[in-house]
């Protein structure tokens, strides 16, 4: 589900059989693209009086590896000595805040699970109502974060806690990206920049693309002017789904390197690239003043074409420099709804041209399957699907055939072949609609144009939207009309009503 909705998070509790020891953490929480939880003791005063608190990990909170290796849980939350509301079968009233007995405390990683749904939901707000870069409400870009990003804002964030203490009373050791803390305790504090709030600042990657063997580098340089925090980086990447009973069940291996004054540094405490894990991260604790530091990003296995991944670097510097060019980004969207009823208006947008950047089409010249190399998923199922199995399936499957991305990769199978070279182009130079008697821009766009040579049913069809990084793209109208249409001035008696708008 992750796949096909790239902006949704599975936040799941790690469980509560810690007392097991090692590899105790169990499935959902074993997932590699969600992120699971685990539990520390509260703070003071909700805490009791053997209680070491909210640097101590609770006793009963489960801890990896899992059956592969991987580390989990991701991130930690007070989960013992939390107020709850206290429920009582066939009683009436019993949560209201007027009753004595409305709270209680409870205890497990299923009370740490929904402050990081809580912390998660901020996070997303705060990129929704453009707080990034600025750190104040509004001082940036609206933008849809994915749930590779705010895993790794939240993972970013985190820090180490002191130790387990055990159901005895004892104290278990633990360190930093070990099996029983991994990332350590949310912090929001650390995670972004807040105006009034810290001194941070952020180097933000979401839905970067990145092919094997490539290499992406992110140039800082630490100004320690009213800042002293570390400098910490976090790569997540939404990794595709392994088999199942996989003993390395990453697909696709990115990793994460810094290189500064102090040498090459890598993540999650290791002393070489890690080989096993989604989640990547670097942190050190005393960058050195003025120093130059390169956070490099590379696609070191990839078992498909290209690998989408976020990168989420904060600490004292100001603006960075990203030594790998631009690449153009397809980005999945949820499905628009049609025709809003209540018309929204929008602030003026800068009248810049916008970059002409090709976007790659697949070489429909010769009409066979398994030329994209891109598999597909089908319901519920876990495992990746082929052009052979849904030759022999596609009676039960014929919807699967209505996707692009299905027919692009089994023309053959879906009968497809004869209209593969029947494909959209684009009409001249970018164009400006709707000038202001100011002479500011309303709206910039391309207008398209589709031949067919041959009469043909169009069911769908897919619009991408790509600006470039000083244009916020606040509104999209798609219009449809029949024949051909010259102008640079918006007109909506020309072009009648839109068929999208939103």
């Amino acid at each position: 589900y992750m796949a096909f909705y790239d902006d949704f998070l599975v936040i799941i509790a790690a469980g509560n059989d810690g007392d097991s020891g090692q590899g105790s953490v169990g499935s959902p929480a074993t997932c590699k693209n969600g992120l699971s939880v685990g539990a520390t003791q509260n703070a003071s005063p909700h805490i009791s009086a053997s209680m070491r608190g909210k640097d101590y990990l609770a006793s009963f909170s489960a801890r990896g590896p899992t059956r592969d290796g991987r580390a989990k849980p991701d991130i930690l939350a007070p989960g013992m000595y939390i107020r709850s509301a206290e429920a009582r079968t066939r009683t009436v009233g019993e949560c209201d805040n007027t009753s004595p007995d409305a709270l209680s405390y409870k205890a497990g990683t299923s009370m740490s699970t929904p402050i990081v749904s809580g912390a998660a939901a901020l996070v997303r707000q705060y990129f929704e109502e453009a707080w990034y870069p600025g750190g104040s409400k509004g001082s940036g870009m609206t933008m849809n974060p994915s749930s590779a990003l705010v895993k790794a804002v939240l993972i970013g964030g985190a820090e180490a806690i002191l130790g387990i203490q055990n159901r005895n009373g004892s104290i278990s050791g633990s360190s930093e990206y070990d099996f029983a803390q991994r990332f350590g305790r949310i912090n929001l504090l650390s995670s972004l920049p807040l105006s009034g709030k810290n001194t941070i600042n952020a180097l933000i990657e979401d839905r970067k693309p990145i092919s094997n063997g490539q290499e992406n580098t992110y140039n800082i340089v630490i100004n320690q002017n009213n800042c002293e925090e570390p400098l910490s980086a976090t790569l997540v990447w939404t990794d595709p789904s392994a088999a199942s009973g996989c003993t390395n069940c990453l697909i696709n291996n990115l990793d994460l390197t810094i290189d500064g004054p102090g040498g090459r540094v890598y993540p999650n405490g290791g002393t070489t690239a890690d080989s096993r894990n989604n989640a990547e991260r670097i942190r050190i604790e005393n960058p050195v003043t003025n120093g130059s530091y390169q956070v490099v990003v590379r696609g070191a296995n990839l078992d498909r074409a290209s690998q989408f991944y976020s990168l989420v670097v904060t600490g004292c510097f100001g603006e960075s420099e990203n030594s790998t060019p631009e690449t153009p980004q397809i980005t999945p969207s949820p499905i628009p709804v049609q025709n809003p009823t209540t018309p929204a208006t929008f602030p003026p947008i800068a009248d810049e041209p916008v970059p002409d950047i090709p976007v790659p089409v697949p070489d429909p010249s010769m009409c066979m399957d398994g030329t994209t190399n891109s598999n597909f998923i089908v319901d519920d199922d876990v495992e990746e699907r082929d052009c052979i199995w849904l030759q022999g399936n596609k009676e039960q499957y014929p919807w699967l055939c209505d996707y692009r991305d299905v027919a692009l990769e089994c023309p053959v199978t879906c009968e497809v072949c004869d209209v593969l070279e029947d494909s959209f182009s684009e009409v001249g130079n970018p164009q400006v609609f709707g000038v202001r008697p100011t002479g500011t821009t309303q709206w910039q766009g391309n207008m398209f144009d589709v031949d067919f040579r041959k009469d043909m049913i169009v069911t769908g069809f897919f619009l991408h939207v790509r600006a470039s990084r000083a244009i916020r793209t606040a509104r999209v109208q798609i219009y449809m009309v029949d024949g051909s249409y010259s102008g640079l001035e918006f007109s909506a008696s020309s072009w009648g009503e839109p068929i999208f708008d939103g």
